[in-house]
């Protein structure tokens, strides 16, 4: 039997779930154009689905119009999510997926 609980608005089911304390940035990625942001993207989030075997998390958050980024070009919002500060100044200069 899964129990529900309500917290405000958001209903949740009782199953297994595991919460860490993280540090996140998101950070804005933009390029000249749709082909060579979707092969950054690829590269920075490549291998970074967990923190198991990489020092962050990463995913892309929304996709950006150039009239929504610091350029004028096409971009993304991507986040990064790590153990700690430390973790997260490793991972983000490398702007390489299995970091």
């Amino acid at each position: 039997m899964i129990v529900v609980m309500k917290l405000g608005s958001t209903l949740i089911e009782d199953t297994f779930a595991e919460a860490f304390g993280m540090r996140y940035v998101r950070l804005i990625v933009t390029a000249a154009d749709e082909y060579w942001l979707e092969a950054g993207l690829r590269e920075f989030t490549g291998y970074s689905s967990s923190v198991i075997a990489c020092d962050a998390e990463t995913g892309v958050e929304q996709r950006l119009s150039p009239k929504e980024t610091p350029d004028g070009r096409v971009g993304a919002a991507v986040l990064v999510f790590g153990f700690s500060t430390d973790a997260l100044t490793r991972r983000c200069p490398t702007g390489r997926g299995n970091a």
